[in-house]
């Protein structure tokens, strides 16, 4: 699924069931490294999605029985395109008779802050990969809003690949910036794929933030001497508020050599 120059989902065709999603969500990427923790802790039961691409997260809902998956996507025709088994088979493939799955079509902050609150195990903001960036998700009021649907473990996922803008600072500060900070890790897996597989797959490279109130909560993500790394943000770097945003300061900055 492709939408201008941005990807926003990839799928093997013609589809096989067992076949991993490509792009940003493949298995051996960040993205799959949360969701081992479901196996880990048991805890993803109720699970929510701000942006729904093609459906691609929807693969690390098969064959769990007790979770509940919540999609919130402002665009209709894109769950036209992802509900349609004929184009893509991540939903059809993950929930057969929709009972365990809903679409909400809104903006994502909008209908999340009117959720139950402490309803989620997790929530994945996957709205900041084209050129057109929703700032609204990005300040602290919105953190707040994310927070307060989350249990008290609950995780809170951001993907960030970008080709012109670096979230990281941003995520940092804002995780830091609160009156009971988060802990906050990323992960940059931008080589992307790098076995016959993986190519064969459409594994592409990306980057994940992940937060949490304690680093217990995360797991093997926070032991030392893996791929997530604790992030800090710089000095003088402001959080973005509804009343205050740089885009300008998360512009990434390529050298002329």
């Amino acid at each position: 699924m492709v939408h201008g120059n941005t990807v926003h989902g990839r799928e093997q065709w013609p589809p096989v069931r067992e076949s991993p999603p490509g792009a940003y969500y493949h298995p051996t990427g960040p993205i799959g490294d949360v969701f081992a923790l479901q196996q880990q802790s048991g805890n993803f039961h109720k699970v929510g999605v701000a942006g729904l691409g093609a459906g691609c997260l929807a693969y690390y809902a098969r064959n769990v029985s007790d979770q509940q998956w919540s999609f919130f996507e402002i665009d209709p025709e894109v769950v036209r395109i992802a509900g349609d088994p004929s184009l893509f088979t991540f939903l059809s493939d993950a929930f057969p008779n929709d009972s365990q799955m809903d679409i909400v079509i809104g903006d994502a902050r909008l209908k999340l802050a009117k959720a139950e609150d402490s309803s989620f195990d997790l929530i994945v903001l996957d709205a900041f990969s084209s050129d057109s960036v929703p700032i609204h998700l990005l300040t602290q009021e919105a953190l707040e809003i994310y927070l307060s649907k989350l249990t008290d473990r609950g995780l809170l996922v951001f993907h960030i690949s970008n080709r012109h803008l670096d979230f990281r600072e941003l995520l940092a500060s804002l995780a830091k910036g609160r009156v009971d900070p988060l802990v906050c890790y990323g992960c940059d897996d931008l080589v992307g794929a790098q076995s016959r597989r993986e190519r064969n797959e459409g594994k592409m490279g990306s980057q994940w933030v992940i937060m949490a109130r304690k680093v217990s909560d995360l797991g093997s993500l926070a032991e030392p001497g893996g791929r997530w790394h604790k992030m800090i943000p710089g000095i003088g770097f402001e959080p973005w508020t509804d009343d205050y945003a740089d885009i300008l300061s998360i512009w990434k900055r390529i050298s002329p050599d």
